[in-house]
């Protein structure tokens, strides 16, 4: 699915005003109640301290009040969700067209594909900054039983207007380049690293015991226990197109300032790190990310303060500002299994071209599988521009891989509308390779959930019939073609790893 329309919402002090990329419009009026904001807050509270308390909560789980200070049931999310979405979709005066009609005719109109939903705040006459704050990635429509950030056909993030536009992204570039950076200082609670590093370099190599292992077009370098120096050595030898930090943050209330905290090579103390010396470091690296990732860890007292989080929210509007196109900012802490599963979505769709914003939504709704989670409005996606491009995609004409080399080797040409040229006719591929390749897809298509994996299923039962007695041309041209034409982004990532085991040079 790709994004065939946006509304971009705009909230001031009086007014929410809703524009679509057609030109029509919705209004509102910010219900403002003290009551209401009251509630909000302390169902948020209640939420970060679930979530220091022993992790996210499963929905419908019984926990006893032994095990937890506080229970914050599905239920409790939703009456979050409802009093944000009352604040931005509260009816007009004077007969004006209201957001909501706006939002569902949008809905309709760009079925079955998704419709982009950005926030954004005026500058001229902003909200007061609490509003600004809020955790608006829960918000909630009771009409499609549904939070919007995990919603299908809806991707949301937060858009912040600068006066000029970002680069135009060049095409040509064949993989994406990932630089994790892990900090934890010495007397800082932990950093659970392991599993989502781990999780991220499979993208990379290929999940373990598969072979050939399917690649995803990434590349990664991981950096731990970096000063400075080591960041800027990083990103000046690597030049990322993300730079993604794990590790904790501090928040200084008196000038209303967050630090990412790296650490003190002599010594292993936590070394403050604002966003000015970042923006320093990039500088003297000459690297500019496209994306800027900051990835909040559970772990110490301090970071129960809600006000702690900004350090991490608060630093990516900064970045965004000093022209970083894109910035994800977790801001809750999150624990071990939700930040893999979202990052393994994340790093799925940005590697096969996908944008940010659908990477995120992904994330998202990976996280809220099933209900089995509760932290999927933890990711906050900031961006200044509506095409939120971290690699470009494959174009037709530049070559038949969707993305680096396919089995290793240099894919093959494209000519005409993207296939490989058969040269006449070619001897059949051993049946090995097309047992190979459908073994590759019924082992990704087990990871899908439902209706989804039997469709999935159905799929590849189908095609292995159209594979037998064909090329190693053929069969990598065929598939070639249903790459192209899938929209979901899930799926294609299956294709593409399918691809990945057929041969390419022809005896």
């Amino acid at each position: 699915m790709s994004v065939a329309e946006e509304i971009i919402i705009e909230i001031s002090r009086d007014t929410i005003e809703a524009t679509a990329k057609t030109g029509r419009t919705g209004w509102g009026e910010p219900d403002f109640d003290p009551l209401r904001l009251a509630t909000i807050q302390a169902l948020e509270e209640l939420l970060l301290e679930d979530m220091m308390d022993g992790g996210e909560i499963s929905a419908g789980t019984e926990v006893s009040a032994i095990q937890r200070k506080h229970i914050v049931k599905a239920s409790h999310l939703k009456v979050l969700g409802r009093q944000l979405y009352a604040v931005l979709f509260s009816k007009p005066k004077g007969g004006k067209p209201d957001i909501e009609t706006l939002l569902f005719d949008k809905l309709k109109e760009v079925k079955p594909e998704r419709l982009r939903l950005q926030l954004t705040f005026d500058t001229i006459n902003p909200p007061d900054a609490e509003w600004i704050n809020l955790p608006w990635e829960f918000l909630y429509s009771e009409k499609r039983s549904e939070f919007l950030s995990t919603d299908f056909n809806l991707v949301l993030s937060r858009y912040l207007k600068l006066d000029e536009d970002r680069e135009e992204f060049k095409p040509g570039e064949e993989a994406l380049r990932l630089l994790v950076v892990v900090s934890r200082p010495a007397l800082e609670a932990p950093v659970i690293s392991k599993d989502v590093l781990a999780k991220i370099k499979e993208l990379e190599t290929g999940p373990a015991g598969t072979s050939p292992a399917p690649k995803a077009n990434l590349q990664v370098r991981d950096l731990k226990q970096p000063d400075q120096q080591a960041l800027e050595n990083a990103l000046r030898d690597f030049n990322p197109h993300v730079l993604h930090f794990i590790g904790h943050g501090k928040y200084d209330p008196k000038d209303k300032t967050g630090y990412l905290l790296l650490v003190k090579e002599a010594t292993g103390e936590g070394v403050p790190f604002s966003t000015d010396q970042l923006l320093s470091t990039f500088n003297a690296a000459q690297c500019y990310p496209r994306l800027v990732f900051l990835h909040m860890c559970e772990g110490g007292i301090s970071e129960r303060d809600a006000t702690t989080r900004q350090a991490f929210s608060g630093f990516a509007p900064r970045l965004i500002h000093a022209k970083i196109p894109t910035v994800v900012a977790m801001q809750y802490p999150i624990k071990n299994e939700p930040a893999r599963d979202f990052s393994l979505a994340f790093y799925q769709v940005l590697a096969s071209g996908g944008k940010v914003d659908e990477a995120v939504q992904e994330g998202r709704r990976r996280m809220d599988s099933e209900r089995r989670s509760l932290v999927f409005g933890t990711p906050v996606l900031f961006m200044h521009s509506a095409d939120g491009l971290v690699l470009p995609p494959p174009k037709p004409g530049e070559g038949a891989k969707p993305a680096g080399e396919i089995g290793g080797q240099p894919a093959a040409q494209v000519s005409g509308e993207g296939r490989a040229p058969t040269g006449g006719q070619l001897p059949a591929a051993d049946a090995s390779v097309v047992e190979q390749v459908i073994q590759i897809g019924l082992q990704a298509a087990n990871s899908l959930s439902g209706a989804t994996q039997a469709i999935m299923i159905a799929r590849l039962s189908k095609l292995k019939t159209q594979l037998i007695g064909k090329s190693s041309t053929e069969i990598l041209n065929l598939l070639l073609d249903v790459w192209n034409k899938e929209k979901d982004v899930s799926i294609k990532e299956i294709w593409f790893n399918m691809m990945g085991v057929v041969p390419i040079s022809e005896s």
